[in-house]
């Protein structure tokens, strides 16, 4: 993962018995008593831990939560399967079902547990499923510029490559897509839109060099208002999307073709890191902030004070 600058900074609020200015914004975004019904609530990670530099990390740390190590002799009120993986190694939900059958207790509410693929190919075929038009190219009979890029995640290694390429050329282990025009002078702008038990009304614009487009080192993050830069059919394909995947707590890096006005699903991020480098810290602690209203909203069902 991307080096973390806030790495450090919420593993102290961590050992603090109160992060207070986010949670003094909590108070007056989610409904009266919101601590006491926290206060309570038991969540644990299973193969992995979060802590460091993941986002979740960083959410229950402003609640208030303290993820626990799973045991089987307890009941959870929540279980993340957490496997930093483009394709999962274990069936957690299977280990999980047994397990309770044999301590005889009752399993609590479970995420993630059928996002088991997060490869390319399987955003190829959901972008064609959900939004109608295709996202992948066969290198071999289309014709013009492609990306290539390893089928695997976080690979960052895509380039530009002129198709169509002979048969002998192809390399099973990339994914070949059409190249989405995302560029804004001497910039590519790449949006990461959170699902946190529904797409969130805020994501990350991030700009990067076009020379350095395939990379995860970003020039300058903003935060921005999702109703200003997707129109309600958008937002629900982006949906339609997560669950499909299977998707309930995730980032979605999305372009949009400034040619056509399509947005595409390039990758999904199921254990994600962030807030985004290149955001300022007073943002990537509101950010912090306001993905830990949507979680306490969407996840845990506190209502809100609106």
């Amino acid at each position: 993962m991307v080096p973390d600058p806030l790495k450090k900074l919420y593993r102290n609020l961590q050992s603090t018995a109160l992060n207070y200015r986010e949670r003094k914004i909590l108070d007056q975004r989610l409904s009266r008593g919101w601590r006491d019904v926290i206060r309570n609530i038991t969540l644990c990670t299973i193969p992995n831990s979060i802590e460091g530099g993941y986002a979740l990390f960083k959410i229950l740390v402003v609640l208030g939560i303290k993820p626990r190590q799973f045991n089987p002799w307890i009941t959870y009120d929540f279980i993340f399967n957490w496997q930093d993986l483009t394709f999962d190694r274990y069936d957690t939900l299977e280990y999980l079902q047994a397990s309770y059958n044999y301590t005889g207790l009752q399993l609590g509410r479970t995420l993630n547990m059928k996002c088991t693929d997060i490869s390319k190919r399987k955003m190829e075929s959901l972008n064609l499923e959900v939004f109608g038009y295709p996202l992948g190219i066969n290198p071999t009979s289309y014709t013009g510029k492609a990306c290539a890029k390893a089928d695997k995640n976080n690979a960052h290694d895509g380039m530009i490559v002129d198709c169509p390429i002979r048969p002998e050329q192809l390399d099973e282990s990339k994914v070949y897509s059409i190249v989405v025009n995302n560029v804004d002078g001497d910039f590519v702008i790449d949006f990461r839109v959170p699902f946190i038990g529904g797409i969130t009304d805020f994501f990350y614009e991030k700009r990067r060099n076009v020379v350095t487009r395939f990379s995860n080192t970003n020039d300058v993050t903003f935060i921005r208002k999702t109703n200003d830069f997707f129109n309600p059919e958008e937002i629900q394909s982006l949906t339609d999307f997560c669950k499909r995947l299977g998707l309930d707590y995730g980032e979605l890096d999305v372009l949009r073709d400034k040619d056509t006005g399509r947005i595409y699903v390039v990758d999904v991020a199921k254990t994600p890191a962030g807030p985004p480098n290149a955001l300022s810290r007073p943002d990537a602690r509101l950010a912090a902030t306001y993905m830990a209203e949507a979680f306490a909203i969407n996840i845990l069902k506190i209502h809100s004070a609106k």
